[in-house]
Parts: C-alpha cells; structure tokens; sequence
C-alpha cells in the first residue's frame, strides 16, 4: 500500500503515533505580507526565499533595541497557528544576514517571540531579547544566534499568530549610519537566508486516535480518508 500524505498536516510534519504529528520546522522571513487585524505584517513560512531579497534597516543614532523595518512596516514576521495544537519544548535560535555601515557603531541582532491573536492584541510574551548574534561587521555576514531554550506552549486559539520579531540591539551609536537585515533573498544560499529554527508543532491527534481507537486503526482510517 502507498501511504498518503495525511490531511490536516502542516508543512512537512511527521506522525508522532502517540500524540499527533510533529514538524521541526524553519521559520524563513519572507517579504509577503498578510493583514492582521487591519495591518500589514510580513510572513514567515517554511520555505526558503522566494523573492530577490529586501534589506530592512535601523538607524545607529541612539542606543537601544529597535526592531528593523522597511518601508514604515516594522520586521515582525507572522505564522498563523492554524491545525497547531501545540508548540513544543525546543532548542531554537534565530541566523541572520546582517551588516552595518558604521565605524564606530556598534550593534548585534536579536528576536523577541509571541504570540498575537487574530485582532492584533498580544496574547502572551514568550521571550524578548534572546538569540544574540555575534556584533555586525561592515560585510555581509550569516549569523548564528545564541540557542534559546523554548517551553511547550499550548494553542489557545487556531486563529493566533506565532510572531518573531527582528531587532537591532545597539550598545555604541553612530550618528548617520544605519545596521542592515536581508530577508527572503533567493540568490543566497539557504542556510545564509534570514530564519528561525527548530520549531516543533503538535497538531491535534486524528478524531480516530480522540475516539479511542489504537493507532493502527486510526492510521488506517486516515488513509481510508484520504482515498
């Protein structure tokens, strides 16, 4: 027999028998936008760059922790949580394309992470200021961020977004001169793309498995689904 990809599943997520399915997922920031609760807000998806790439900025005036922006849209990437049950307990860490164009300036990358309801209003605070990148240099560089260990959170709402937020964190200013994060650029290799990983998300098991059939079974059914 040939096994279908099951329904309901997110991205490339693998069935865990006893608990639902699983992915560990990357987070890539892409240059698509969605509409959440009347704004615009930028995408993150499970795919690699499809665009030829934007440079999102912040001003080295003051110190600080900014979040990165283009075009008046702050750098705060949405995945809607729909078909999540649950975010697992993961290792995670944030890669960044950076640079600056300082001299005396100086500057690293880190992400803040929560959760927003499908109205705009924040639903929970997860972790702010984690994953620190080594401090940007005047080159185009991958950075690798710090690991952030993330504990489980339960999905209050399918309609909620996962939002990872992009900040330049400035310890020396520099007057005039600006720090730099490429996003969804498709003429660099993947593992030099702006992302997050290892994401893990539990979807809710099959209404099989709820019912109190055994996992045979209740795969059984959902291939008999799927038809």
């Amino acid at each position: 027999m040939v096994m279908k990809k099951p329904k309901g599943e997110i991205g490339r997520l693998k069935l865990l028998m006893e608990n639902g399915r699983v992915e560990d997922a990357i987070l890539y920031c892409h240059f698509e936008t969605v509409i959440v609760a009347g704004a615009e807000c930028y995408l993150l998806k499970t795919t690699p760059a499809d665009y030829t790439g934007v440079s999102f900025t912040r001003s080295l005036s003051s110190t600080g922790r900014y979040m990165f922006s283009f075009a008046g849209i702050f750098g705060a990437f949405y995945f809607q949580l729909t078909g999540v049950a649950k975010i697992l307990a993961a290792t995670i860490y944030g890669t960044y394309r950076a640079r600056h164009d300082a001299s005396t300036g100086v500057v690293h990358c880190d992400i803040r992470i929560s959760v927003f309801t499908n109205l705009g209003a924040l639903r929970t605070l997860i972790a702010d200021g984690v994953s620190d990148s080594a401090n940007l240099t005047t080159t185009w560089t991958t950075y690798t961020g710090a690991n952030y260990s993330f504990a489980e959170y339960t999905v209050v709402d399918q309609a909620d977004w996962l939002v990872i937020s992009y900040y330049a964190h400035i310890t020396t200013s520099e007057a005039l001169h600006t720090a730099y994060l490429r996003i969804d650029d498709n003429t660099l290799a993947v593992a030099d793309q702006t992302r997050s990983q290892d994401w893990s998300f539990q979807a809710p098991p099959p209404p099989a498995v709820k019912a109190g059939l055994n996992v045979p079974q209740a795969l059984e059914i959902i291939l008999a689904d799927e038809g």
